[in-house]
């Protein structure tokens, strides 16, 4: 008896030892994990089955640990749980514009403002698609309108790059913020002045956005307006408080731009409205 029970203890401690590292384990989830995924990632949400959605997971393979020792353990797999396939359907349900089907997923569980490990967000991707529908429904459903995606764009940035000001209208009623810059330090008035949407620059400039903000290279929004020969949108920055003298990059004036483009009503525009001439020469707009 003696010699069997030696015989087996090694076996038998080396699975309770296994045993009680799994419960550490998962105690240190209960305690330590109650705001962080064991991957690192940050907890989104929970599930009305008790799941936790995490976004943004790091640690894939410490994930899986963390399921295989609740399995074995014939506990729920709730702290293991990085996204669930539910976030994955509504972000591609948003991004087709499919409205029913967002309406469906969200009443089935899903979260509005989880990321997914590709950085999509279900927001971004609806208003990318142009889905006003699907927006409005993921607004309701609690949806953040300042949340980033991956590349560290907002809804409203995104708006604005589409050129859509019914949607920039509707997120800025709902609280999106007009000066937060994306990763490259741009913001959505600098996005709308880089491509020239106009009734876009408007619309964020009633709201509050700043026309002296610059991104990442140090481009303003009237010089990038004025690089891109956009009149209309540079009048706007102008009726919205731009200065006319501002500096870009390499500390070239919108001015210069102007009559680099050979753009005698952006030239026009600019004098009209303050612009220092300087060495500049308005004969080659002849």
């Amino acid at each position: 008896m003696i010699e069997s029970s030696r015989s087996e203890s090694p076996v038998d401690l080396r699975s309770w030892t296994r045993r009680l590292g799994a419960v550490s384990l998962l105690a240190l989830c209960a305690s330590g994990w109650a705001q962080d995924d064991p991957t690192g990632a940050r907890e989104t949400g929970r599930l009305p089955d008790g799941g936790i959605v995490f976004s943004g997971a790091k640690q894939p393979a410490v994930a899986e640990r963390v399921r295989r020792f609740r399995s074995e353990l014939g506990l729920p797999q709730a702290a293991g749980t990085v996204v669930d396939e539910r976030q994955r359907q509504l972000v591609d349900a948003a991004r087709a514009g499919d409205a029913p089907g967002v309406d469906r997923i969200l009443m089935a569980g899903a979260l509005p403002n989880v990321r997914l490990p590709d950085g999509r967000v279900a927001i971004t991707a609806a208003v990318a698609s142009g889905g006003f529908e699907v927006v409005r429904l993921l607004v309701e459903g609690g949806a953040d309108v300042n949340l980033k995606d991956g590349e560290g764009n907002t809804p409203l940035a995104t708006a604005a790059l589409q050129g859509d000001a019914r949607m920039t209208r509707y997120l800025l009623r709902n609280g999106a913020q007009p000066n937060v810059k994306a990763d490259n330090g741009s913001t959505p008035l600098l996005n709308a002045s880089l491509l020239g949407r106009t009734e876009v620059a408007r619309v964020l400039l009633a709201h509050g956005a700043q026309p002296a903000i610059r991104d990442r290279d140090g481009w303003p929004a009237l010089v990038l307006a004025a690089r891109g020969g956009h009149v209309e949108t540079m009048r706007v920055l102008l009726d919205g408080g731009a200065d006319p003298n501002i500096l870009g990059k390499d500390s070239l004036s919108p001015l210069y731009w102007a009559i680099y483009r050979r753009s005698r009503p952006a030239a026009e525009l600019l004098v009209k409205a303050g612009a220092e001439v300087g060495a500049l020469s308005l004969e080659t707009l002849e």
